[in-house]
């Protein structure tokens, strides 16, 4: 089945739908969302979509229209078919979505939301332990969507920074090539 990338007012909606409608618990954005579900599309084992749905919404969501609802699992369903087809026809030009931000008039890459919504779908799904090049590829998102990564980070320069999100998408798509090749 082929599909389409998602607009930018279908994203927005998505983004929009989870900020007002989640929790402290919920996924809060679309780059969290998006790596939430590159982690599942990468995952050894499928995850039952009201098991990871549950996750997204850190519970049971609450619609207050039911339109919302439809419209939202729509987006959310093309979104995962499109990352699904993104990485097992061309994983080499895998792209996640990463958000910028303008800091003294430069644009920076701002990889930890998509990192630690990635992580989330990790745990979500119970990898198993990884070695050699698949664990420096996980690695490689670990450090953007950790606490430990984290904490490293705060020793980087910013040049040091900005390679490293640039190793995210490559990473992603060699993680998605060890499990489902």
């Amino acid at each position: 089945m082929a599909t389409e990338p998602l607009s930018q007012a279908e994203l927005d909606f998505i983004g929009d739908a989870l900020m007002e409608l989640g929790n402290n618990d919920s996924v809060l954005d679309v780059s969290e969302l998006e790596g939430f579900l590159t982690a599942l599309v990468c995952s050894p084992q499928a995850i039952p979509s009201e098991v990871w749905q549950a996750e997204v919404w850190g519970g049971q969501p609450y619609w207050p229209e039911p339109d919302v609802a439809i419209r939202f699992n729509e987006l959310v369903t093309r979104q995962l078919e499109e990352l699904r087809l993104s990485l097992s026809q061309a994983p080499e030009a895998f792209e996640p979505l990463l958000f910028e931000r303008e800091i003294e008039g430069e644009l920076f890459t701002i990889a930890e939301e998509w990192c630690y919504g990635f992580m989330r779908g990790v745990h979500l799904a119970e990898w198993p332990s990884l070695s050699g090049a698949a664990q420096e590829a996980f690695d490689a998102i670990a450090l953007h969507g950790t606490e430990a990564g984290f904490e490293r980070l705060e020793q980087f320069s910013v040049e040091q920074h900005q390679d490293s999100t640039r190793r995210i998408g490559p990473s992603a798509a060699r993680l998605y090539c060890y499990f489902q090749r």
